[in-house]
């Protein structure tokens, strides 16, 4: 036990102690106060930030403890990171229509909020799943088989595993005309081409970065918009 401890010291993950310690070394040892009794003041005080402070409040903790992206009350969120989260969650999207390409709890979240909302996702228990809790369309299969006569204001590119490279520049043909496209996990090298031709359709490209939800690093979520957007941005 201790040799782990020193581990977690010496590569100062301290997100990755938690996870350890908290469930494993009390599922495995029944011991409440064996956490305490490793623990030095400064691991202390960072184990009260994470289970009582602002990342407990915003989601974090509850995300990281149930393995999927929720907020404080452990409800559906998206999966992207907690400053696009934030920003998202700050709109008013009453009156849009949203086509989401890799479904999830995001799904969830947006199902209530816009006026209309589509799913494309390839994974037939993940269409199972989300289509048992929402009446959004949701189509279930490969985004190359998709077909709409639909523009949508915001398109969210997400999950699809290998195939969102793919991905990213034809969902821009869903757009509207002053549509936004949201791309996460942005800051992959295996994105950098496709990114550049959707900017060279005359696309700007703001950038959130934040740490994961759930997760013990930062990431990038990004928008692409032209003037005189449905976000005002």
């Amino acid at each position: 036990m201790m040799q782990i401890i020193r581990y977690i010291r010496s590569t100062k993950i301290f997100i990755l102690f938690l996870d350890v310690t908290l469930w494993g070394v009390k599922k495995l040892y029944g011991r409440e106060n064996v956490i305490e009794a490793l623990l030095s003041p400064l691991e202390k005080t960072g184990m009260r930030i994470v289970l009582g402070g602002a990342l407990a409040k915003n989601g974090w903790t509850a995300s990281w403890r149930l393995k999927k992206s929720v907020d404080a009350n452990e409800h559906p969120v998206p999966w992207l990171n907690l400053s696009i989260n934030r920003y998202l969650e700050k709109l008013d999207l009453t009156n849009m229509s949203l086509l989401e390409i890799g479904g999830g709890n995001s799904s969830l979240y947006f199902s209530n909020k816009c006026a209309n909302h589509v799913v494309i996702e390839d994974d037939e228990k993940w269409c199972e799943e989300i289509r048992s809790q929402i009446k959004s369309d949701i189509f279930a299969g490969d985004f190359a088989d998709f077909s709409s006569t639909d523009k949508f204001d915001i398109v969210i590119v997400d999950n699809l595993g290998s195939k969102r490279k793919e991905v990213i520049l034809p969902a821009t043909k869903f757009l509207s005309c002053n549509g936004v496209l949201i791309l996460d996990d942005s800051e992959r090298e295996e994105y950098a081409l496709e990114i550049d031709k959707v900017m060279l359709m005359g696309m700007k490209k703001l950038d959130f970065w934040g740490l994961g939800i759930g997760l013990n690093y930062d990431k990038c979520t990004s928008i692409f918009y032209r003037e005189n957007n449905i976000f005002n941005i």
